[in-house]
């Protein structure tokens, strides 16, 4: 049951999302460049910061256990 209500509204997602989008066109691709771009510089940054702050402890505990339980 929970599984086809999932697939209802997956579908309906769709129905709404295929529709809307053809009518756009050029700047929904331009606005969605931007957003995209600005999104991952963000997430980049972000990335850097935590990178470096998860540098500064010297048992990084990510890495261990990524590459030790392999």
């Amino acid at each position: 049951m929970s599984t086809l209500s999932r697939g209802l509204v997956r579908a309906k997602i769709y129905r709404v999302g295929s529709s809307i989008e053809p009518d756009f066109g050029l700047a929904s691709l331009i606005t969605y460049m931007v957003v995209s771009f600005v999104g991952s510089a963000i997430f980049a940054a972000l990335f850097l910061l935590t990178g470096t702050m998860v540098a500064k402890f010297p048992p990084n505990c990510l890495v261990d256990t990524v590459f030790v339980h392999k």
